[in-house]
């Protein structure tokens, strides 16, 4: 009898417990995924210290081939860009160790973000130094305009 009495208040309270509603959708706006289709093409390129609006450099950013982006700063030979991932809306790559345009003799290596905005291909450049002492990082912004 107590048996049928524990069971009988087991469904009981199951019955009178309010179900738990499911979560809502997260309906919050997700960046667009990045497609290297859509950076394809050649960008002139300017660099600019975080910071400041001063141009440090510029060049010229082959993405026509979404497997193989070079740039190239002036009168140099095209430098090869690794494509390490994407993250949203963002190409993540790097390149180096090359000859610094902004440092002349010093090499240097790039962790690089880019991303489209407004029709722009814009990103951040962290270029590390192959030097002692200070300002062996240095961190850049970028805005490209299609050729």
């Amino acid at each position: 009898m107590r048996f049928t009495a524990l069971v009988g208040l087991a469904v009981l309270v199951s019955a009178c417990t309010k179900q738990d509603a499911p979560p809502a959708a997260d309906t919050t706006a997700m960046a667009a995924p990045a497609s290297l289709a859509s950076m394809a093409g050649m960008w002139n390129v300017n660099v600019m210290r975080e910071g400041s609006d001063s141009v440090a450099t510029t060049y010229v950013l082959n993405t026509m081939d979404t497997a193989a982006w070079t740039f190239t700063f002036p009168n140099r030979q095209p430098i090869p860009i690794r494509i390490t991932g994407m993250s949203g809306d963002t190409v993540l790559s790097e390149a180096g160790p090359f000859e610094s345009s902004v440092r002349p003799g010093v090499q240097t290596s790039n962790t690089i973000r880019t991303w489209l905005e407004g029709g722009k291909l814009v990103g951040w450049v962290r270029a590390r130094y192959d030097v002692s002492g200070p300002d062996t990082v240095i961190v850049f912004r970028t805005e490209g305009t299609r050729q």
